[in-house]
Formats: C-alpha cells, sequence, structure tokens
C-alpha cells in the first residue's frame, strides 16, 4: 500500500486540484497556444480529465484494487448508469457513431463511476479535517486568483465548477448568517461579474430557494432583506463602476428582458434559436430510429449531430471535429434523451431529486463540520443540474458530480449508521 502522506487530508483535496488544474491549463493555452474562449474548453477539459485519473490512480492503489463499495439509493442509480452504457456502447456501434465520441463518453461514464468511488473513500478518511472555514478558504483562493486574472487582463478562464463551488458556499454562508463572508465572497468574484451567465443565476437561486422553503418564516422574512441589501448595494456599485457596459453578461441580461417582453412572431435571440434548432434535431433522429429502443435508450454513445446549417457559428467552430460532427446538445431535456434515452435520464433525475431532498433536510440541521460536507456534497450536484440546463455538457463532463455524489452518498450511509458492504 502506498504511503499515507498520498491520501487527501480533507475532501475539498480533489476539488481543488482538478479546478486548479483547469486554471493553469487555461492559462497555458491562451499564452502558449492562442486558444481562448469556447475553442480552448474541450483541451481543459481533457486536462481536467487527466488531473482526475491521477487521483483515481492513486486511489485505486490506495485500496489495493479492491475500493470498498457501500449501499445506497444514489449508489444504485450509479450502477444502474453503468450497465446501462454496455447498451450505450452497442448502439453506438450499431449506428456507427463517431468512434471518438463514443470513446470519449464512455470514458465519462467510467469516471463517474470512478471518482463516485473516490468520494465516498475521501470521506470516510478525510472528513474530521473538513471544516466551513476550509472551504471558504478555498473558494476565496481559488476565485480570487481567476479574478486577479480578470484584472489584469490575462484571459484566464474561469472554471464553471468553480463558479457552482463559489455559489455552494454562498448559500451556506447566507444560510449559516455568515454575512460577512457572503459579502467577502460576492467581493472576490466582482472583478469577473461581466463574465458570468444567466445558468450561474439559475442555480444561485434554486439553492436558495431549497433553503427558503426549508426555513422558518422568521428566516425567510430575514433572507428576503438580506438578499434584497445585497442586490441593491451590487447592483449600485456595478452601475457606478460601469463594469457590465458592453459586457456578455449585460448582453444575455437585454436577450432575457427582449425574450420575455417580445410579442408572438418576434425574433429570438441566436442562441435560444440555436437551442431549439438542436432540439428539432433531436426529436427527429430519435422518431425516424428503431423506436422504442431509441426512445427508452437514446441514440448511442457518441451520437452526433450536423451543425453545419446552424446559425451560431460559435457552436460550429468550438466543435473538435467541425461542425458536422457536433456532440454537444444544449438543452440538458435533449441531451438526456439523446445519449441516455429515457431510462438514463430517470437516473439521472433521480440523482438530482435525492441530493436536493437532502439539501432540503440539511438546511433544517443545526451547523456542524459533519453536515456542512454532507451539505456542500448535495448542494453541489443541485446546483450543477440546474447550472446544465441550458448547457448539458458541463453536467456530462464533470469530474466532480460523481466525486460529490460518492461524498452525499456515504455521508447519508454514515449519519444512518449503515454497515459498508465489502
Amino acid at each position: 500500500m502506498l504511503s499515507n502522506n498520498l491520501r487527501p487530508s480533507s475532501i475539498i483535496v480533489f476539488p481543488a486540484f482538478c479546478l486548479a488544474s483547469a486554471i493553469v491549463a487555461s492559462a497555458a493555452l491562451t499564452h502558449l497556444l492562442g486558444i481562448v474562449g469556447f475553442t480552448a474548453m474541450p483541451y481543459v477539459r481533457l486536462v481536467v480529465v487527466a488531473a482526475a485519473m491521477l487521483f483515481v490512480a492513486v486511489f485505486l492503489l490506495q485500496t489495493r484494487l479492491k475500493p470498498t463499495l457501500a449501499s445506497g439509493n444514489l449508489w444504485r442509480a450509479v450502477l444502474a448508469l453503468q450497465g446501462l452504457g454496455l447498451v450505450y456502447l452497442v448502439l453506438g456501434l450499431l449506428r456507427q457513431n463517431s468512434h471518438f465520441y463514443l470513446v470519449t463518453d464512455l470514458a465519462y461514464l467510467a469516471m463517474f463511476f470512478l471518482t463516485f468511488l473516490l468520494g465516498a473513500w475521501c470521506y470516510r478518511i478525510g472528513r474530521l479535517q473538513f471544516s466551513y472555514a476550509t472551504m471558504l478558504r478555498v473558494v476565496l483562493t481559488l476565485v480570487g486568483l481567476t479574478s486577479v486574472c480578470w484584472v489584469f487582463d490575462l484571459q484566464v478562464g474561469t472554471p464553471p465548477e468553480l463558479l457552482i463551488l463559489w455559489g455552494c458556499a454562498l448559500v451556506i454562508a447566507l444560510a449559516y448568517k455568515r454575512y460577512v463572508h457572503a459579502c467577502l465572497l460576492l467581493l472576490a468574484v466582482v472583478p469577473q461579474i461581466a463574465g458570468l451567465n444567466r445558468a450561474l443565476l439559475l442555480a444561485i437561486v434554486g439553492g436558495l430557494m431549497i433553503y427558503f422553503f426549508s426555513s422558518a418564516w422568521v428566516k425567510k422574512i430575514r433572507l428576503v432583506c438580506v438578499l434584497t441589501v445585497f442586490l441593491v448595494v451590487l447592483t449600485l456599485a456595478l452601475d457606478g463602476l460601469g463594469i457590465l457596459q458592453g459586457s456578455s453578461f449585460e448582453r444575455r441580461i437585454d436577450e432575457t428582458l427582449t425574450l420575455l417582453s417580445a410579442e408572438e412572431g418576434g425574433d429570438m435571440p441566436v442562441p435560444l434559436q440555436q437551442r431549439l434548432y438542436e432540439g428539432a434535431l433531436v426529436s427527429q433522429d430519435i422518431q425516424q430510429s428503431m423506436l422504442p429502443v431509441s426512445l427508452l435508450f437514446g441514440m448511442g454513445a457518441g451520437y452526433t449531430l450536423d451543425m453545419t446549417q446552424s446559425s451560431d457559428s460559435s457552436v460550429v467552430d468550438s466543435q473538435l471535429l467541425g461542425g458536422q460532427h457536433t456532440h454537444n446538445i444544449h438543452l440538458l431535456s435533449y441531451a438526456l434523451l439523446a445519449r441516455f434515452g429515457l431510462l438514463g435520464a430517470a437516473c439521472f433525475i433521480f440523482i438530482f431529486l435525492t441530493c436536493a431532498r437532502r439539501s432540503y433536510v440539511l438546511f433544517k440541521r443545526i451547523p456542524t463540520d459533519k453536515s456542512t460536507v454532507e451539505l456542500l456534497a448535495n448542494l453541489f450536484v443541485v446546483l450543477l443540474f440546474l447550472f446544465s440546463i441550458p448547457a448539458s455538457s458541463f453536467l456530462f463532463s464533470s469530474m466532480l458530480l460523481g466525486y460529490f455524489c460518492g461524498i452525499a452518498n456515504e455521508a447519508r450511509l454514515t449519519g444512518a449508521r449503515s454497515r459498508l458492504l465489502c
């Protein structure tokens, strides 16, 4: 067995390592190869996968290639997806899908399984070293680092999962009435707020809604008042500094307001047109394929769309294999149907609902280090799902989804004093 020095001292080590790897990869691609924006995203993901595989390799060696498996509802959902993976492989081969994306789809599914086991293992050996303060320090350090890059216009992308982790820390700080910490988190992200998107706001609002419904009326009134003050002060500050003027965030807000106020038959924003166009192609392929197999199991691993007729050039330009073999399906609902079918989608929905319900329960409890780590794990899964509704690739390519699912499952079993199955 490897030295104990290689064991993570806290459950936050793996996320911090993956996120730091993404930041370094983004910086290297920008300043060494001149690859920026959406074009750099696939390469950054490959680096993060490599970093995760390094951790998984250490984990397997630590356990002598015999990891301890646990029972639990989340574990059963993960196992069901692994079993369905064989069906996705067969369908992908029968439909002659892209071999490159077939391999990557199955690799991501396998990493979901392995990072789940890694998360459960890290929780068992490292949970005592985790605390609310540790979480806050890590998040502020990484977000602060990326904000410095934004201030000096170094064109280093902020990993979406870091923003989700930041959103979790913000929601938890508000739930724990640590308003000074919430202000620090908001200040840390201000330099890059112009580059944020609507999906992050949706995710944070979703997390706050779970806390809102789980709390007593007095806490609900307090939360509304605190959020109102935060939003008013933040809006006035951003308007005074002119940070949002001409930014992508302002453009997205304008698109949303235009869509909400547009009359019937009015022009829709190009990103929304693109998502609906992708959905129409997916529905058409499912209907013209092997019904009901395609509906139940999807279109197989490696399924791609022909986006050469797309009106959104950014989608075509960011594809590794070109627009004719577009693998990314933006809307999560269509992506789940295309990649996993109704059966696989049911597994993902079950994971989301389980973590949302557990977050609701944990918000009611007195804050402790043990409850904080479990809340963080469940809340991260919930916010990641919400964040991925308009951009599904963030969910499927995440190395932290399985990891935090494993922690959530293990923490729930430990709380219920369940026995581990070897």
